[in-house]
């Protein structure tokens, strides 16, 4: 609905969800605004089955997704592995081969 970007040689595996809206607002007071939904995606990326990336996620070139990992937030660094729900670094300095 927003904006999905993904880079080149990206593997994504199968039941992926990509959710850039969340199609309804539940309003309280003290609610954080979020800035921007889209979702990026670098180079290199391999996405495991069945992970869920929600809105405003940012996720760098050279990283590893586990499988049924929630991702959120923004990532900075590159070349890690990320699992978990919600997902966060598990390991650095990775690489992957196609």
């Amino acid at each position: 609905m927003h904006n999905l970007t993904i880079g080149d040689n990206c593997t994504i595996s199968w039941d992926c969800q990509f959710l850039d809206e969340d199609f309804h607002e539940i309003c309280y007071q003290g609610k954080k605004q979020q800035q921007n939904n889209s979702i990026s995606i670098g180079n290199n990326v391999w996405i495991g089955c069945g992970v869920k990336i929600y809105k405003g996620a940012v996720i760098p070139s050279g990283r590893v997704i586990a499988s049924n990992s929630i991702v959120k937030g923004i990532f900075t660094s590159k070349n890690t592995l990320i699992g978990g729900n919600p997902a966060k670094v598990v390991k650095e300095d990775i690489s992957w081969k196609h």
